[in-house]
């Protein structure tokens, strides 16, 4: 069974499209942060179409830290997929290595991927046919308009290479207020860099757009899109695909974004510190069914 497979069918059991993300806050791998993993996915089990350890809290515990996320995941049941967020962007020899980390070494279902150095990034992970690749496509964080909103004009193509240039944006809202001596006239509001205007033989396509292009190359792939910056138009552009959907909970996202969604491809919405470092008296359990049924009353609406 392939990931994809293996989604789908824990969907449809469980009823569920949580994604509950263990992003453990901890000081040391030790005994008692172990058993409030291990009890965090015991709780939640029954209400969770996947899990999702965030590599970064588990590697800043040293060798120890990667050790207890090799023995947490034996806590998973083997029905439920594990999405390992490390958000590899390597190339070549390197991002084979990484591959051969997530996949042989600690056997997780799908890993999320940096492709902003192109297609060969995902090349060393496809070799693994049946396990699932979710690349960051629009992220959850105000940076997302940096680089992944931004809009490209394509003119030509010189041996498949895509010749083109930015689309000036205007600035983030934090750039708002910086001094005016030449920095908002050099950005522009024309459509064109530096004022210009554009030709009319360029089409505009915005960075996720050429990101989500890349999942062509497996069923297995889909994108990352956050919450917070999943506006309607966004979604538009976003082809059928499977999508992971951080930045619900403590991010603020608004499940309005979702409601109504007509998708094939299996979606998961992550929570994670909504459940797990929730200040409230409810159990870890609890609160995943909560948002587990929000998700499903967005998403029949």
């Amino acid at each position: 069974m392939d990931f994809r497979q293996k989604l789908t069918a824990r969907i449809a059991a469980s009823g569920s499209n949580l994604c509950v993300g263990l992003d453990i806050r901890a000081d040391a791998a030790d005994d008692a942060t172990k058993r409030q993993i291990i009890q965090i996915i015991e709780e939640t089990a029954p209400f969770a179409a996947a899990y999702k350890p965030n590599a970064a809290y588990f590697e800043a515990l040293g060798w120890q830290g990667l050790k207890m996320l090799s023995e947490v995941l034996k806590a998973i049941p083997a029905d439920i997929p594990v999405v390992y967020d490390v958000k590899r962007g390597d190339i070549g020899e390197t991002q084979g290595y990484y591959a051969k980390a997530c996949f042989d070494q600690l056997g997780v279902d799908a890993v999320t991927l940096n492709p902003f150095m192109g297609r060969d990034t995902l090349e060393p992970f496809l070799k693994y046919a049946d396990k699932g690749l979710y690349l960051l496509a629009v992220t959850s964080n105000p940076g997302a308009v940096d680089i992944e909103l931004q809009s490209i004009l394509s003119v030509k193509e010189f041996g498949g290479a895509v010749v083109g240039r930015l689309i000036p944006q205007p600035p983030r809202e934090a750039e708002a207020h910086a001094d005016n001596e030449g920095q908002s006239r050099s950005r522009g509001d024309s459509g064109g860099a530096c004022g210009s205007k554009r030709p009319a033989d360029e089409k505009s396509r915005q960075v996720f757009e050429i990101v989500a292009e890349m999942t062509k190359a497996s069923e297995q792939a889909g994108l990352v899109v956050g919450l917070t910056n999943a506006s309607g138009d966004v979604l538009a552009k976003i082809p059928d695909v499977p999508l992971l959907i951080p930045g619900l909970g403590a991010q603020g996202g608004d499940l309005a974004a979702l409601k109504g969604s007509v998708r094939r491809a299996p979606l998961l919405v992550n929570v994670s510190r909504g459940i797990t470092a929730a200040s409230d008296d409810l159990t870890f359990g609890s609160r995943a069914k909560m948002w587990k049924d929000k998700i499903a009353d967005a998403l029949s609406a």
